[in-house]
């Protein structure tokens, strides 16, 4: 995995993350269903604090974020997701198809190809993370 972040210009974030060119216009992830938009700009940092962090994963995109009420936590609503819901990511379009629970210590979702999975604390339980996988339409 490789990150240059190559310039900022016009309000546009230009990366490079392995081998796709990625443009920021402030709704890089976006849920309709949960009133979701949010920007991307922490690629393979442990920023949780301010936001979703993207790691690309062979040719699967992981996001993880926080859950819960607080300010920082933008992925407070992802339980509501059902197989079927819609999820625009750099302009492509997902389907969810799978949201389920896993132990903390699993990361066997890591082992999956050409996916979008979001990743979330499981509210008051921190022996269980919440993911949900989707696929490109």
């Amino acid at each position: 995995m490789r990150i240059l972040l190559a310039s900022i210009c016009f309000c546009f974030i230009f990366s490079y993350v392995g081998d796709l060119f990625l443009i920021s216009k402030g709704k890089d992830l976006s849920i309709s269903k949960i009133n979701l938009q949010e920007e991307i700009r922490y690629y393979n940092e442990n920023n949780l604090e301010k936001g979703v962090v993207l790691y690309q994963v062979d040719d699967s995109f992981v996001l993880m974020g926080h859950s819960g009420n607080a300010i920082n936590s933008v992925f407070g609503k992802i339980y509501k997701l059902e197989r079927g819901d819609e999820i625009f990511f750099f302009g492509d379009l997902y389907e969810v198809n799978e949201v389920k629970k896993i132990k903390a210590n699993d990361f066997s979702f890591l082992d999956l190809s050409n996916k979008l999975i979001l990743v979330t604390c499981v509210w008051f339980n921190r022996r269980e993370r919440l993911v949900v996988i989707a696929n490109k339409k």
